[in-house]
């Protein structure tokens, strides 16, 4: 009979598909969750940019040496694709045409 070989170190091919298997699965569950946490944290900062943007205005028309139309006004904000922003502007909303 032929002697097994005793100083086997290394992991058998099974072992290691079993663990790449296993790590898929993890990856496949966690995935989702992960995506909803960004894009959740992404609401959370627009949130807070937009909460600083109407500070900067009350700022804007508190300061004495501005006069800021006594009105309600509309924030438009322009954005690229990645969620920069390109350009923000406060308008009187009376003064918006929709086309």
């Amino acid at each position: 009979m032929k002697k097994k070989k005793q100083d086997n170190k290394g992991f058998t091919l099974i072992e290691l598909v079993i663990v790449v298997a296993i790590l898929a699965i993890l990856i496949g569950i966690l995935a989702p969750q992960y995506t909803k946490y960004v894009e959740k944290a992404r609401k959370a900062a627009d949130a807070s940019n937009m909460d600083d943007m109407v500070n900067a205005i009350k700022l804007y028309a508190a300061d004495g040496a501005h006069h800021l139309q006594a009105t309600e006004y509309e924030l438009i904000i322009w954005f690229t694709r990645d969620r920069r922003i390109i350009n923000a502007s406060c308008v009187p909303i009376n003064n918006i045409y929709i086309i």
